[in-house]
């Protein structure tokens, strides 16, 4: 089993270009609104280089992978991440549950395989990832929200 390594970014990208249109669905069944996603070009993150929408509110969906995580975290400032997922009830909980565990697999490659998945709705995902290590050679794909045609931001996938 692969561990996740900025190495990885060639074959993460094409698993979440091949997975677009799933990806798509699975967040669309999750936060009631249709979605589709476009990865786009990936760069190189770390502590000090995080964009902007990351230094608000977010859901952050993390995909722990042999004691390292890849995380997807979409900002609130999408407009897509329903109000309820700040405090869900055991049926929005098991929405976010499945979310995590569908896009541990089609985000990542055959060869990365994510034990436990984790769902949680943050006040900052910068603050919030911050304790998690990230480091200055870290890999960030945004993944180009659009709904109904319209452009509504990106949500982010970086480990």
């Amino acid at each position: 089993m692969a561990e996740l390594t900025p190495e990885l970014v060639e074959s993460v990208w094409a698993a979440c270009q091949a997975g677009a249109g799933e990806i798509g669905e699975a967040l669309s069944r999750a936060l009631d609104l249709p979605l589709e996603i476009e990865p786009g070009e990936n760069a190189k993150c770390g502590p000090s280089r995080l964009p902007d929408p990351l230094a608000g509110p977010a859901l952050v969906l993390i995909l722990e992978v042999s004691g390292q995580a890849a995380v997807v975290v979409l900002p609130e400032a999408t407009g897509v991440v329903p109000a309820w997922c700040a405090d869900p009830d055991p049926t929005g909980r098991s929405k976010l549950a499945t979310l995590a565990q569908e896009l541990s697999m089609l985000c990542l490659p055959e060869t990365v395989i994510s034990e436990t998945q984790q769902a949680l709705r943050v006040p900052n995902a910068r603050t919030a990832m911050a304790p998690g290590g990230l480091v200055n050679d870290g890999v960030l794909i945004p993944l180009h929200l659009r709904s109904n045609g319209e452009k509504r931001g990106a949500a982010y996938l970086l480990w």
